[in-house]
């Protein structure tokens, strides 16, 4: 069986707690942050394999579209942090 992990990048308490039920729902492993640095301190010191992320562009102090941009920065090749 194939477990899928999903990253949800969100600063609203709220969407990450529906994006959670349903994920969880879906059969999903799922994480939660609150924040864009959040977002690259997981992915960076965890060394997580996830298979999708799930950003919101309007998080505070640094948006979704600058944490992806740095996510591509740190991860030049899918294969670090996307892919198994």
């Amino acid at each position: 069986m194939v477990i899928v992990e999903v990253l949800v990048t969100d600063d609203k308490k709220i969407n990450l707690q529906v994006a959670n039920l349903i994920f969880t729902k879906l059969g999903l492993k799922v994480h939660t942050v609150e924040s864009g640095f959040d977002c690259l301190d997981f992915l960076k010191e965890k060394r997580a394999f996830i298979d999708l992320i799930f950003m919101d562009i309007q998080i505070p102090e640094m948006d979704g579209v600058t944490t992806t941009k740095k996510i591509l920065e740190y991860f030049p090749s899918t294969n670090d942090c996307f892919n198994r």
